[in-house]
């Protein structure tokens, strides 16, 4: 599973995310990884979201977080 917490706003939109996705992707390759997962992307989180669908990545299942006032 591969956990990336962001990029700080200076370097958003500037392509570093692809790049730090490219040498991850690369390491794990030559250490013999032959599937990643990546998880715990919001819905709402266009931009996040769509890096794995470039990637080639899937859909694999769906989490909801509910929300309730005390």
């Amino acid at each position: 599973v591969a956990i990336i917490a962001g990029v700080i706003p200076e370097l958003q939109n500037t392509g570093v995310t692809p790049v730090l996705l490219s040498e991850i992707l690369g390491a794990m390759k030559q250490a013999g990884y032959r599937t990643m997962a990546n998880t715990w992307i919001a819905d709402v989180n266009v931009k996040s979201l769509a890096m794995p669908r470039k990637m080639g990545s899937r859909p694999q299942h769906r989490v909801h977080l509910f929300e309730k006032p005390l």
